[in-house]
């Protein structure tokens, strides 16, 4: 079957393109500046850090303290406790949403280093959850015994009881180490072990879990499956930045170097991407670094052969847009693409096999038995193509009424 692809040919003369920061709180410690910390204020906010690899090495990152002044960061090894009850958890549990995030940074960053995505595991979200709970009861920061996952740990303390950590705040800061790997040798001392654990290339399963205690401390556990950091096995898992050392995907086909700001507007793809699919009560995606690959390489195939056709015998579902503009360094706002194909859903009939596929574009977005995605662009000549890949495909005549469902009456 023929899959359909309508295109969008737009003029754009003009982008305003707004980024937003924080700055009541530093997100990554890379840009903290080193310094000890001051007297405690009324909204102090402290993060402790442990890592844990398969060979019972651990790890902790450095002191260091944001621009804030009522904010610090600590490792684990430079907590005192001075008082001895043990405190009770105030709330426990993760919630999807921040599961969701924690997972989509994980794979947002092992993305640009060209390694597969992680997929959740809700067993290992049940043993990251045990021990984010026993770690809030405790009142400190300590790896399991004898665990045979890998392990990132992450603590933050704030007198404020209505403070948030969100799911990308642990994994933001166990990357920012780094900026202190040496690829290409294995290491003498585990101080990367948060970072070399979030890309290493053999884990492909995350466990997620979150507690709180009434002192104000919000622990976050986050266990791997295979474990990573084996001593003797970096080289092979750590692999250096796309941009730094193109190298071969698992589908054979070559990586093409990404942009950093490219690494952002795909990782702002699946983020709405599984916006729609929880309107319509699907599980997210997942960002595929060879999905990605194989999205940008038929790209330049349509530029170059000016055609907008899906690929013959792909193994992937396509969704493909296309836009004109005069200004070749333009980046085509990605909701605006997610817009148009999503717009289908006004032409859309639930409940039976369509006799018409015009509404495809929709329909993969949302199609329930997909699990991983990539999206990619290439211009040239005041045309830009947008080609996203979608792995299982969608769009199969006689499961539509399995995997297309009616948007939620809360949304």
């Amino acid at each position: 079957m023929a899959d359909l692809v309508n295109t969008y040919t737009e003029d754009v003369t003009d982008l305003d393109i707004i980024s937003r920061t924080d700055s009541m709180r530093s997100k990554s410690p890379s840009t903290a500046s080193p310094a000890s910390p001051g007297p405690l204020s009324n909204s102090f906010h402290g993060s402790f850090h442990g890592s844990l690899g398969s060979d019972g090495m651990s790890c902790s990152s450095a002191r260091s303290s944001s621009a804030s002044p009522d904010s610090a960061r600590y490792s684990s090894a430079q907590i005192t406790k001075t008082d001895t009850r043990r405190p009770s958890l105030r709330r426990t549990g993760a919630d999807k949403e921040f599961i969701t995030l924690c997972l989509e940074t994980h794979n947002f960053y092992r993305a640009r280093h060209g390694v597969p995505s992680l997929r959740l595991n809700k067993q290992l979200c049940k043993t990251s959850q045990d021990w984010a709970n026993i770690l809030a009861t405790k009142g400190r920061l300590e790896h399991r015994a004898n665990i045979e996952y890998g392990e990132n740990l992450y603590c933050m303390w704030s007198s404020n009881p209505s403070c948030i950590v969100s799911g990308d705040e642990p994994v933001n800061d166990w990357y920012a180490e780094e900026t202190q790997h040496q690829y290409n040798k294995e290491p003498t001392t585990l101080k990367t072990g948060h970072f070399t654990q979030v890309v290493w290339q053999s884990s492909t399963e995350l466990g997620v879990g979150m507690a709180r205690n009434r002192n104000g401390e919000i622990y976050v556990v986050c266990n791997y499956n295979p474990a990573g950091n084996f001593l003797g096995s970096f080289m092979d898992n750590v692999l250096p930045l796309i941009g730094d050392s193109p190298r071969k995907s698992l589908f054979g086909a070559k990586l093409i170097q990404t942009p950093i700001d490219e690494i952002a507007w795909q990782q702002e793809a699946l983020l709405i991407h599984n916006e729609y699919r929880r309107r319509h009560r699907v599980a997210d995606l997942i960002l595929s670094a060879e999905l990605t690959a194989a999205a940008k390489a038929w790209a330049h195939t349509l530029l170059n052969t000016n055609k907008l056709v899906v690929q013959s015998k792909s193994p992937f579902g396509e969704n493909i847009y296309s836009v004109q503009c005069s200004d070749p360094n333009i980046i085509v706002p990605v909701r605006e693409v997610m817009s148009k194909w999503y717009s289908e859903k006004k032409n859309h009939k639930y409940g039976i096999e369509p006799k018409v596929l015009n509404t495809c574009h929709f329909t993969q977005i949302i199609w329930k038995n997909t699990i991983e995605m990539g999206i990619a662009m290439a211009k040239k000549d005041g045309t830009c193509i947008v080609v996203a890949c979608y792995h299982p495909r969608g769009n199969i005549v006689g499961q539509f009424t399995e995997n297309v469902f009616k948007p939620s009456k809360n949304v």
